[in-house]
């Protein structure tokens, strides 16, 4: 028994060194394959008016070309480099389903048993979904739950565990879980709190793929916060495509008619305005990795060997080509022979590159904008990184740099996306000048605007307040979102999706001769789908209710046009401050009712009133008019006070009505010895 264990070690000892040294193919790359790359790079920058650039190119083997372009800072005329950090966006969910696959591996987590047996606080919009849904589901978007991008975009308040809380309240997507494909930034949010979950340390999603992906393959550029990319001397500024720059060079047949000139600099002649770094901590592995080309190399090659770099596994097998299988497919509704995907892995995009198998994801979050692909049969990984908001140079890029490497015939990407603009702006003007159907004209709210005023609430999407303009529309926000609301008919108001909504994280690829992709993205940014079900002119509509007495006590707006409900802000009671001398007027005991006598009591230290009935808690009232008062967490109950028809200011109440939800009760002032 002893002498078979010894070899049972030894040979398992052997196997050990022999994975360890493993060698790498080496992928042969046709001749001449850099010759005057770096001018052609330059050129789609300039023309694509990029403040910066950094690309990388990898084969299974070396990394073959690594550079920067461009700015990283304009203001500072500070060069962008392969080394300096960009956000990354959705690109970071190939490494979130990466370290959720390695711990499943470890027994830590159950890819295809419930979320919730597994973390009995995950909790959804419906009971089945709860107690169903697996990571599996959440890591390949087919949980039934839309984006709901709103929810936590511009909210850097909010905690990681708050979003995830929050879900319960998100309306679901109209189709049954499992049955489509719905892009969602927030199942990878769910999925970054459960790795926290199972941790008996309790290490953040960060910590863990820090130690067990970043730090062995050595991407010691890559970070997970904005706020650690600022410390760093090295980082790209973000930046947004100036408005009153025409978006894109027009074309002829013999290319782009309009050029800059070849000795501009983006410092000289800005095309682009700088955009704030926005703080996306909170969302964990959906968007929240900020890196460089050289160590986005890095983890391409390792994508191209499940995880070896020169040799050593430094990554275990099983978890990277775990994320590599089909899981969900998804709709394509103008497939595309060069660049055809339709089946989502975890966190990895599935298709083909002309005729060839590729994987893919691209990112976009304000002021950048990325895409990574790799050819797995030919070892070859490309990785483009802009510090421009919503920019095409990416893809554009990334197909040519996989044509070069690859050895195919070389296609003008650029124009072809250009061409890709023009149709889009066509079709713009075409639907703009149709009347539009539905508005009934001639008509007018029901209330004065002032009427529309108020703080308005949603457990999961936060406040929304709005106010009215003296040019007679509604303006407000939703946690920082400038919101401009215009007059639509009767009871509903509109928005401009396109000024609302994000442009975070967009879906995979799904056609290249999708008009208007931005990316080969069908129809993947949220403005873009929401456009598709517009209110008649394209805006968002939002629609007002009132309750019984008539007054404004509801607003309800479809900000995810895939989700099977509108969702539905609740107007919370208006506040007004009294003076201690103005609550004095409402003190006393007051009764009988059918109930018992209850008592008003002033607390002058907190200038509030509480509501004293014999047996219960406490309860605030909360001043909504002059003479009304809420129930601080009962929004069913009202207390109106009946003040004397007499001159004295001073007055006190001679009567309280108490609405509830079961009746109206009277009570009289009770006289006190």
């Amino acid at each position: 028994m002893l002498r078979r264990f010894v070899v049972a070690l030894l040979a398992g000892s052997l196997l050990t060194l022999t994975a360890a040294a493993q060698p790498t193919p080496v992928v042969r790359l046709p001749k001449n394959v850099l010759k005057n790359l770096d001018q052609e790079i330059e050129r789609l920058r300039r023309e694509w008016q990029v403040p910066g650039l950094a690309v990388a190119v990898v084969t299974a083997d070396r990394v073959v070309y690594a550079r920067g372009f461009g700015l990283r800072d304009a203001a500072r005329n500070l060069a962008a480099t392969e080394y300096t950090i960009f956000g990354i966006a959705s690109c970071s969910k190939s490494i979130g389903a990466a370290t959720v696959c390695l711990l499943a591996q470890e027994g830590r987590i159950n890819l295809d048993a419930p979320v919730h047996d597994q973390w009995p606080a995950f909790r959804l919009h419906d009971d089945w979904a709860t107690l169903h849904l697996t990571p599996r589901d959440l890591l390949s978007h087919r949980w039934g739950v839309p984006r709901h991008d709103l929810a936590w975009y511009h909210a850097p308040g909010l905690t990681r565990r708050e979003l995830v809380r929050r879900l319960r309240f998100l309306p679901p997507a109209a189709e049954e879980p499992r049955t489509q494909f719905h892009y969602s930034n927030l199942g990878y949010t769910a999925l970054s709190q459960l790795v926290q979950e199972v941790q008996p340390d309790r290490a953040t999603w960060e910590t863990v793929t820090r130690r067990r992906i970043l730090f062995p393959l050595g991407m010691t550029r890559t970070n997970f916060s904005v706020h650690d990319s600022e410390k760093d001397p090295d980082h790209a500024r973000p930046y947004r495509l100036r408005t009153d720059v025409g978006p894109r060079p027009a074309t002829t047949s013999g290319g782009p008619t309009r050029r800059r000139p070849a000795a501009a600099t983006a410092a000289a002649d800005p095309a682009f305005d700088p955009a704030p770094l926005d703080d996306v901590d909170a969302v964990g592995a959906a968007a929240n990795i900020n890196s460089s080309a050289t160590d986005m190399g890095r983890w391409l090659r390792a994508t191209l060997t499940d995880g070896r770099l020169d040799g050593r596994q430094l990554v275990p097998a099983a978890a990277m080509h775990a994320t590599h299988e089909p899981q969900m497919t998804y709709d394509l509704t103008a497939p595309d022979d060069d660049v055809y995907t339709d089946t989502y892995g975890m966190g990895w995009v599935l298709g083909t590159y002309r005729g060839r198998r590729m994987m893919q994801h691209s990112g976009s979050l304000d002021g950048f904008t990325s895409e990574m692909a790799c050819l797995p049969a030919e070892g070859i990984g490309v990785v483009v990184l802009a510090n421009l908001d919503d920019s095409e140079l990416p893809h554009i890029l990334t197909n040519t740099l996989l044509d070069r490497f690859a050895g195919l015939s070389p296609l003008d990407w650029s124009r072809r996306y250009q061409g890709y603009d023009e149709e889009s702006a066509a079709a713009e003007t075409v639907s703009d000048s149709i009347p539009d159907p539905f508005r009934v004209p001639n008509t007018r709210p029901s209330h004065p605007l002032t009427a529309y005023a108020g703080r308005y609430r949603h457990p999961a999407y936060g406040d929304l307040v709005l106010r009215p303009t003296p040019d007679g529309h509604l303006r407000g926000d939703l946690h920082g979102l400038a919101v401009a609301l215009r007059h639509y008919h009767y009871e509903t108001f509109e928005t401009d999706a396109r000024a609302l909504l994000p442009t975070v994280g967009p879906e995979p690829a799904a056609s290249a001769k999708t008009p208007a992709s931005a990316a080969a993205n069908q129809a993947a940014k949220p403005e873009a789908r929401a456009a598709q079900e517009p209110v008649g002119g394209g805006g968002i509509p939002f629609v007002f209710a009132t309750d019984a007495r008539g007054d404004i006590s509801a607003v309800s707006a479809t900000l995810d046009p895939e989700a099977r409900e509108p969702l539905v802000f609740e107007r919370l009671p208006d506040t007004l401050r009294l003076s201690p001398a103005e609550l004095r007027r409402f003190a006393g005991l007051y009764g009988p009712s059918p109930r018992e006598a209850f008592r008003v009591q002033l607390r002058p230290a907190a200038d509030s009133l509480v509501l004293l009935i014999p047996g219960e808690t406490e309860r605030v009232l909360v001043p909504t008019r002059p003479a009304e008062f809420s129930v601080r967490g009962e929004p069913g109950i009202l207390l109106q006070f009946v003040l004397p028809e007499t001159g004295n200011p001073g007055a006190p109440a001679t009567e309280v009505l108490t609405i509830e939800p079961d009746g109206v009760y009277r009570d009289r002032r009770q006289a006190e010895e």
